[in-house]
Parts: structure tokens; C-alpha cells; sequence
């Protein structure tokens, strides 16, 4: 293996790679699933990791603004997280957290993603922390409406590095709810 990583924002993503992350998802989650919103996330900083010339895994992080006790927080979301079928278990998926990870360390941001209970012991075992029930604590608001749409899905745990400004732990210690918002997201979770 001949790995390397690209980091890349969406907007300078080529065709060919887009329509590959697309493909990808669709074949591993359903042929129906939601595809890159490639408007929404040219501001993303795309992870793709490459073996010689293939692409065979990826993931983004997103820039969104938290609100906390009336304080802003520009974290980063993270989302899209896939390694190409056919080269599962190689640790491609461990390279590009551990990247993500650097990435968090060097811009002092905090990366914040959702995951299911099975999963959570993954990015816990390659560098990021778990939050309990931590999708209970955000909700996203329309700006405009200020309608609140909370996550349907229920408490799911919060995978994350924590940035400087210490988000994570101002929201688990103190009660209330941070709010988002993403236009082109339907439901809670990135």
C-alpha cells in the first residue's frame, strides 16, 4: 500500500471524485440515500485517502456555528465517513480519524460527529472521545423561524476532539440545549 492523504475543500473536489463518494454510498447504505450536497459543502474540508492513485476512503469536516448560553462556537462537524467496500480492513478508516484528528490539533477547533452505540468503540480505540447521549443536548434552529427541530432519531453518543475553545465540556457540565443550523440538513445529526 502506497497511502496518502488529500485534504481538499468541497468546492475544489473534481467531478470524478464526487460521483465516486456518491456511488460509494449508495452501494453501501441504499440506493436511495442522501448524496453529497456539493452547494452545502463547498466550504468542507474533504479527507480523502488514497492508496497509489484510488480513493479508497473519505470523510469531511464542516464548518457550523454551535450556540451555547448565547456564545458562539465555530466548530467543525464531521460527517460523510466511509472506506470503499472492498477495502475494509486495512485501517484506511483509522488514517483518515487520525488525520482528522491532526487537522483538530492544528486549527484548535473542536471536531464533533455522531455515531451509533456499536460503532462508538471504533473512534473511541483511534483517538477521539465519546459523549453519552450527547445528540440529546443540540438541536438545530432555524434562523429565520426560530423553530427548534430536535433529533427524532433519539440519544445517540457525540464522537469528538476537543478544540481550545471547549465546547464539549461547557455543554456536558451545565444544562440546556446548543443550537445549529444547516440548510440542507432535514434532521439533526451531520
Amino acid at each position: 500500500m502506497n497511502i496518502t492523504i488529500k485534504i481538499t475543500k468541497g468546492k475544489d473536489l473534481t467531478k470524478k471524485e464526487w460521483e465516486l463518494m456518491d456511488k460509494e454510498r449508495q452501494k453501501q447504505y441504499s440506493p436511495t440515500t442522501n448524496l453529497f450536497d456539493r452547494k452545502h459543502h463547498a466550504n468542507s474540508n474533504f479527507f480523502l485517502i488514497k492508496d497509489n492513485k484510488d480513493i479508497v476512503a473519505w470523510g469531511f469536516l464542516r464548518p457550523v456555528v454551535m450556540t451555547y448560553k448565547k456564545k458562539k462556537y465555530e466548530i467543525f462537524a464531521m460527517g460523510g465517513i466511509m472506506v470503499v467496500e472492498k477495502e475494509k480492513g486495512k485501517r484506511l478508516g483509522t488514517i483518515l480519524i487520525k488525520s482528522m484528528i491532526e487537522f483538530s490539533k492544528k486549527t484548535e477547533k473542536t471536531i464533533l460527529g455522531f455515531t451509533g452505540n456499536d460503532t462508538a468503540k471504533f473512534y473511541k480505540k483511534v483517538g477521539l472521545s465519546v459523549a453519552k447521549d450527547f445528540s440529546i443536548r443540540l438541536e438545530m434552529e432555524n434562523p429565520k423561524t426560530k423553530e427548534r427541530i430536535p433529533d427524532v432519531d433519539g440519544a445517540c453518543p457525540g464522537i469528538y476532539f476537543e478544540g481550545k475553545d471547549n465546547f464539549i465540556t461547557n455543554v456536558s457540565r451545565a444544562k440546556g440545549i446548543a443550537t445549529y443550523w444547516m440548510p440542507d440538513i432535514k434532521e439533526p445529526h451531520f
